[in-house]
């Protein structure tokens, strides 16, 4: 007897992609994936933004102050800035929690985001559990390549720290001022070098490449080194043409998210001001107006969802230039569909 498995109807177009099928592909895999992917990107996203909006308040309380001593021909005295250092030594204890929690918990979301929408894509859909399970699995790799991709300012920045120190402990005021500026030229230069590398490194960044394929080597250093490897072949000769399809996401994501926010601040001050009974026009001509610490929190919030919202689209566009790099470089398209091929 000749049973036929009927395969399973692609998501996405498996050939080389353009830019609008990279932006529709991607909602389609999100809009397959929608709670599982928010949920994952959610867990990395939520608990960032949580950290930093005391930080933003708390500032946005401080300018209101200096803004007020201003207008009434006051200057902010060292007693007033002391004070102020005491009452943010909280929230600055927060902010320092970010970077870290960053650090730890941002591969383990972009994984499961990433597996999510490879599984979408190329294979059944997959359940956030299952996604989750895969992605711990692969954690540990993709942190390794992470650290080995910033390794390079990391060392910068502790020899420029350790240059400083010493300047410091030597008494030379010209050599920390000398030193701390380097230090400050050498590492913007160093982040934007890093940041023109991420092309030729995405796919091992984002946990892409770990979604779809094996390491080809044993122990968690070896296997991280080969997935950076393994991105940069793989998009060898392709270089600017991530770089701009990269720069072009990010524009996009960037222009909807700021959008959003700059609306919703609008739209929440419009309410602010006729609520209070005041006139718009006023309130916009007055340099000593005061922004409202909770109508600044409610937009924070506001925008807080719509990122999370808007993040897993990232991802997805990401997973879909993997999937483009394969097929113009490798047939991947062919391999997928003869696997696809019914068995008899």
């Amino acid at each position: 007897m000749i049973v036929r498995m009927e395969p399973r109807s692609p998501t996405i177009a498996l050939r080389p992609l353009e830019i609008k099928h990279l932006f529709d592909f991607a909602i389609r895999l999100y809009r397959a994936n929608f709670t599982a992917m928010f949920l994952a990107m959610a867990v990395v996203q939520l608990p960032l933004s949580l950290l930093s909006m005391p930080l933003a308040l708390k500032s946005i309380e401080i300018i209101n102050e200096v803004n007020t001593l201003q207008v009434s021909g006051r200057l902010p005295d060292q007693l007033w800035i002391l004070d102020k250092l005491d009452e943010s030594i909280p929230v600055l204890i927060l902010a320092a929690l970010v970077p870290v929690y960053q650090l730890f918990v941002m591969p383990l979301g972009n994984l499961t985001c990433a597996r999510l929408a490879m599984q979408a894509a190329l294979e059944a859909p997959l359940s956030l559990v299952d996604a989750l399970r895969f992605a711990k699995r692969r954690y540990w790799p993709t942190q390794v390549a992470l650290a080995i991709y910033l390794l390079p300012l990391l060392l910068l920045s502790v020899i420029m720290l350790v240059m400083v120190l010493a300047s410091q402990a030597a008494g030379s005021e010209t050599g920390v001022l000398i030193f701390s500026l380097l230090g400050l030229f050498l590492i913007s230069l160093g982040s934007l070098g890093m940041l023109l590398l991420y092309p030729r490194f995405f796919g091992a960044l984002s946990g892409i490449i770990q979604c779809r394929e094996e390491p080809e080597e044993t122990g968690i250093l070896a296997q991280g080194l080969w997935y950076l490897k393994r991105a940069y072949a793989l998009s060898q000769g392709f270089y600017m043409r991530l770089l701009g399809l990269l720069l072009l996401m990010h524009f996009a994501v960037a222009f909807i998210t700021q959008g959003i926010s700059e609306a919703t601040n609008f739209i929440l001050w419009l309410i602010e001001s006729a609520v209070s009974g005041g006139s718009i026009t006023e309130d916009i001509l007055d340099p000593a107006r005061q922004q409202d610490v909770m109508v600044i929190g409610l937009s924070m919030m506001i925008t807080m969802v719509v990122t999370l919202i808007i993040v897993p689209v990232w991802q997805c566009l990401k997973t879909l230039l993997y999937v483009d790099l394969r097929c113009r470089q490798e047939a991947f398209d062919l391999h997928v569909l003869l696997d696809r091929e019914p068995r008899r």
